[in-house]
């Protein structure tokens, strides 16, 4: 009796055990199919790192190549700058050289007109002077020339 109970007892934990390592068995299939999911969602993620990467490195090369264009454009713009305030300034400088030399002309012609208006005068002030000096002779004349008559 007792080898029964023994044999009974020893079914039920083989059942037991069975089941058990069934049980087992399918928590680690689920665990495996875990783990592939999780395998393969890593490999997306770093595919996506991967990714992500590469943009990055594209958009700072891009940044890196305006950065240049910029400092390019800036000393073009610089340089055409200066130019243009060097040929303003050559133009200006052309212009006071004719201002200066209409200036000594204008000057030169004043002062032969300042001349010719002294010589007037002094001729002027001669002739004044002539006419003077001969209506007093003609006075001088009459006057005579009454005592004489």
């Amino acid at each position: 009796k007792r080898v029964e109970e023994l044999e009974r007892s020893l079914g039920h934990r083989s059942s037991y055990a069975s089941k058990a390592a069934e049980s087992a068995r399918a928590l680690v299939e689920m665990t495996e199919g875990q783990k592939r999911q999780l395998h393969c969602q890593l490999e997306n993620v770093l595919k996506e790192d991967m990714d992500l990467k590469r943009h990055l490195d594209d958009t700072l090369c891009r940044c890196n190549d305006l950065d240049r264009e910029v400092k390019h454009l800036r000393t073009n713009a610089v340089e055409d700058a200066k130019t243009s305030v060097r040929a303003e300034l050559d133009a200006i400088q052309e212009d006071n050289v004719k201002l200066r030399g209409e200036n000594t002309q204008l000057q030169h012609e004043l002062e032969e007109a300042r001349k010719a208006v002294s010589t007037e005068r002094n001729a002027r002030r001669m002739a004044e002077e002539k006419a003077k000096g001969l209506e007093q002779k003609i006075q001088v004349l009459e006057s005579e020339k009454e005592k004489v008559t």
